[in-house]
């Protein structure tokens, strides 16, 4: 995790729940390492097959390969 205005912000005011939602909006670059697996997918760097075996949450992973995110999804969860 980087340190940042927005992490700092989140950490002192006792907040660390929201902190996956920065990671997740990628502040200073930051991301999930499922989301780096969806980027190694798509530049042809690594398979599918690999990505979710892989991956912490291929049930996300799998979709998001295909382009649908999870609030495409209807199911409000990310993993």
């Amino acid at each position: 995790m980087r340190n940042s205005p927005v992490i700092r912000k989140l950490i002192l005011e006792g907040r660390a729940i929201s902190l996956p939602r920065a990671i997740d909006n990628r502040e200073l670059g930051m991301q999930f390492f499922d989301q780096h697996l969806e980027n190694l997918h798509n530049s042809g760097t690594i398979s599918g097959t690999e990505a979710s075996r892989l991956a912490t949450n291929p049930e996300a992973v799998v979709p998001a390969m295909r382009g649908i995110s999870s609030g495409d999804t209807g199911s409000g969860t990310v993993g």
